[in-house]
């Protein structure tokens, strides 16, 4: 699979709120599809993010990725065969995460492997896929995605867009775009 400028990185967060709405005239994943359609862009999810964090056989998730609305690729596709962009992704972890969680990456664990629950390694992996590759979105409704795009932008590293799913949909409503009736863009944004 390829990375492009229409790819949009997807984080668990954003795929379970959007996997657990039970309200409104469309599925969770046609709300999804109808979104990214409109935005001419296509979800993509980090490898590892895939592994350590979806819960992938929850019925809304499943039909997400069954579906192709939001795809999984593999380090293999973010890189390319390009050890530059590869060195790159190696600089960029450890250096959000050190900005970001205000401590050093653990200096004797594998970038590629390294997981820890709570530490946001999900948002720098995701954010770090971008930065090497031509993604410019990432989406996702944790705050630290947020931070992560403010230390990108001060340190120069790179340029990517952050949107929650209040966001998405506002972009979704500006395109002109009416295939979401109000009952589904309420559904899409509901916080209980």
């Amino acid at each position: 699979m390829s990375i492009d400028k229409n790819s949009a990185a997807v984080d668990n967060d954003f795929i379970n709120k959007v996997a657990q709405i039970r309200t409104g005239t469309m599925s969770p994943e046609d709300m999804l599809r109808e979104i990214f359609s409109a935005l001419q862009i296509h979800g993509i999810m980090h490898p590892l993010v895939y592994e350590k964090e979806l819960l992938k056989e929850a019925p809304g998730i499943k039909a997400i990725f069954d579906k192709n609305v939001v795809e999984y690729v593999s380090f293999d596709d973010i890189f390319q065969g390009d050890e530059g962009k590869r060195a790159y992704y190696m600089f960029l972890v450890p250096e959000l995460y050190n900005a970001l969680m205000g401590k050093k990456f653990p200096e004797d664990k594998d970038v590629f492997t390294f997981w820890i629950r709570q530490n946001s390694l999900g948002e720098i992996h995701s954010v770090s896929m971008c930065l090497v590759s031509e993604c410019a979105v990432f989406i996702s409704d944790d705050g630290d995605s947020k931070a992560l795009k403010n230390i990108v932008n001060q340190r120069a590293m790179g340029a990517i867009e952050v949107f929650n799913r209040n966001e998405i949909v506002e972009k979704y409503q500006a395109s002109g775009v009416n295939g979401l009736k109000r009952t589904d863009r309420k559904a899409f944004t509901h916080k209980g």
